[in-house]
């Protein structure tokens, strides 16, 4: 369920949870992020969730809720890891953000999907530290994060003697035109410290590629979707309903 402003002000005007009611929710709460770990379709609801652990209210309860009437019909998600051509399986990196999808701070969110071949590696929805001014400066925050976990994950396999090719994903013309050029451009907003991706790229250490919005796994992990939806994402990195 996508939140809107109404329904915003109505959370916020609920009145505040007390004593072991508010224990409660916590335990939930970190009970949903402990399942979020093997359950990706759980980490948008888990991150908004999250938020309001300092001070948690009775409508944080009603969206609670809704996460646990889904595990009630979906009990069991398997994550399927079938046989594959090691010479096939190079990592590839889904990224997508929402821009300026927290209505309380206008932070975006950054969803990164990470797979070797057709084997889920690592998935991930955190909010951004820096607010982007527009949707293109979102999605190069979120594509700088793809890539630096990416790289991690490159480097993992260079110590277990594995050599792999490394490719990320967006379907943000605009992120994929700033990484690959020098400098800020039209784009002198954006902290400094997040360039080190064009060097990156133009030294070759990882490739940017594209991505219809369509087909990228890491859509669900930023925004609100339907079932039908986020089940068609899952599908697309090896997780079935069983």
């Amino acid at each position: 369920v996508k939140w809107s402003h109404q329904v915003l002000d109505e959370i916020q005007a609920s009145a505040p949870l007390a004593g072991p009611v508010v224990t409660q929710y916590r335990s939930a709460v970190m009970r949903c992020s402990y399942l979020a770990v093997d359950r990706p379709e759980l980490s948008e609801s888990v991150k908004c969730l999250s938020q309001a652990m300092a001070c948690p209210r009775e409508g944080h309860v009603q969206k609670l809720k809704h996460t646990i009437r889904y595990l009630l019909g979906a009990k069991r998600m398997a994550c399927c890891y079938r046989r594959q051509d090691p010479s096939e399986a190079h990592l590839r990196t889904y990224e997508d953000s929402d821009h300026a999808g927290d209505l309380l701070t206008r932070r975006s969110t950054s969803g990164v999907v990470i797979m070797r071949g057709k084997h889920l590696l690592r998935h991930m929805s955190t909010l951004q530290v820096p607010i982007g001014l527009n949707s293109s400066e979102s999605e190069y925050y979120a594509l700088v994060h793809g890539a630096a976990c990416s790289l991690g994950s490159q480097a993992m396999h260079a110590d277990w003697g594995l050599q792999v090719s490394l490719t990320v994903l967006s379907d943000s013309s605009s992120a994929r035109a700033f990484s690959k050029r020098r400098g800020l451009g039209k784009q002198r907003h954006v902290q400094t410290r997040f360039l080190w991706l064009q060097d990156r790229v133009i030294l070759g250490h990882l490739t940017i590629l594209v991505v219809k919005g369509t087909e990228n796994p890491a859509d669900f992990l930023t925004k609100a979707l339907t079932r039908n939806e986020i089940v068609r994402s899952m599908g697309w990195i090896g997780l079935e309903e069983r």
